[in-house]
């Protein structure tokens, strides 16, 4: 459908199919999820390169599934609410009241309210839950044709391994899509779902592998990438502790002994796991190739699901290289963390001085203090990278239900 403006340009609706739905009962509906075009299944590129503000080029339509999601009134917050009653009274040049502090503390504590559209493949599985904005009107919002990321969540930076923005791509096939609404922190689907296909793009030259095979890989890759994840998670903790008790022996109240002997050494073994995940770093630094390591392999294995052609041989056989390597490297891992458990244990019984950001884990947080004085506030918000629709009780802060739902649920955890 097309529509001018009186000479000064025209507008064109490239799927105008939610018109033909778009009835007196529907826009009565809280909210409405309209079904999808086919997909086109291809991974998009640019091979436009820098050309500055010589050349004009149209955007391309958007990528992967488009869904049109209509709500018939906003979902706003107590905040939010306020606001907008406040900027009432402000256009009218009237006071505005003071709400009270327990109504401001009220706004701080509630749940701000969300929606997502949940992508299941043929099998119910959940593929990804996609953000929506819950404002009043009608609005789009593409699925990406991608599995959830599956990259840790580091608090206050990003990065990883991982498929860049995304996870892997999704197989062509049926796909159901239905919308979920946080209100109160409640979640609830709204409406039925809708069902959709993803198609590919056209049929390539060269026969990869099938479909199946495919997605075999994809669980396999991903499995191994959590436990390089965590593998890497483990490194990290254990060069901070590490820092943490030697310093701590340095200040302690007995006597110096054979701890700082032990506590090197151990800096030397992390030191070489290091080196087998990421390589050297004296290498690295004056661009010299490094022996292949843990992250060398899972870097080639992750580029058999970049294309639609899917892994190859050699694909394969880096995963099993990587698996190999870190399945050498767990015992390892294991004597580290049994040595660190050990200075700590000497480290605390000379009184040295507490390790901030490590110890509350050993307090009994229900009575908020530590047998050696401290005092700590345990405080965590449940995030929702799941099903919507496993979530459906309120999720509270502190809760540790909660807790255990997240981390049962989400393919994902926190650094």
């Amino acid at each position: 459908m097309v529509a001018a403006s009186f000479g000064r340009g025209f507008f064109v609706l490239d799927d105008y199919s939610p018109l033909r739905e778009m009835t007196a009962e529907t826009l009565t509906q809280k909210a409405k999820l309209f079904a999808p075009r086919t997909a086109k299944w291809y991974v998009p590129k640019s091979e436009i390169g820098n050309t500055g503000a010589d050349y004009y080029f149209a955007e391309n339509p958007t990528f992967g599934a488009v869904f049109t999601v209509y709500f018939s009134e906003g979902y706003t917050s107590m905040k939010q609410a306020r606001q907008k009653q406040e900027k009432k009274l402000n256009d009218k040049k009237a006071n505005v009241p003071f709400p009270g502090w327990e109504a401001l503390q009220e706004e701080q504590l509630e749940t701000p309210p969300g929606a997502w559209i949940a992508i299941q493949d043929a099998q119910g599985n959940v593929v990804q839950n996609v953000s929506v904005r819950p404002k009043k009107g009608t609005q789009r919002v593409a699925w990406n044709l991608r599995h959830s990321s599956i990259r840790p969540i580091r608090m206050g930076r990003s990065g990883g391994r991982g498929y860049g923005f995304g996870g892997p791509l999704a197989m062509p096939g049926t796909y159901t899509a239905s919308l979920f609404v946080e209100e109160n922190g409640a979640v609830n689907q709204v409406g039925e779902a809708v069902s959709f296909e993803v198609k590919p793009l056209r049929e390539g030259v060269l026969k990869g592998i099938s479909y199946e095979e495919f997605d075999a890989y994809r669980t396999q890759h991903t499995a191994l990438m959590q436990e390089s994840y965590a593998l890497e998670d483990a490194l990290i903790k254990s060069n901070t502790l590490l820092k943490a008790y030697k310093q701590s022996a340095e200040r302690t109240t007995a006597l110096p002994g054979a701890l700082m002997g032990e506590i090197a050494a151990a800096e030397k073994a992390l030191q070489a796991l290091n080196e087998a995940v990421e390589g050297n770093a004296a290498r690295e630094e004056v661009g010299e190739r490094n022996p292949p390591n843990v992250s060398t392999h899972l870097s080639v294995a992750s580029r058999g699901l970049s294309t639609t052609y899917g892994p190859t041989a050699l694909h394969k056989k880096s995963l099993k290289l990587a698996q190999k390597m870190m399945q050498e490297l767990a015992p390892k891992i294991q004597n580290v963390r049994r040595n660190l458990a050990r200075f700590r244990s000497q480290t605390q019984s000379s009184w040295s001085p507490l390790y901030h950001g490590f110890q509350i884990e050993d307090h009994n947080l229900d009575k908020k203090t530590s047998p050696r004085g401290g005092f700590f506030i345990w405080k965590r918000r449940c995030v929702i990278h799941t099903a919507p629709s496993q979530n459906k009780e309120p999720l509270q802060e502190g809760d540790q239900k909660c807790r255990r739902q997240f981390l049962h649920n989400s393919p994902r955890f926190y650094r």
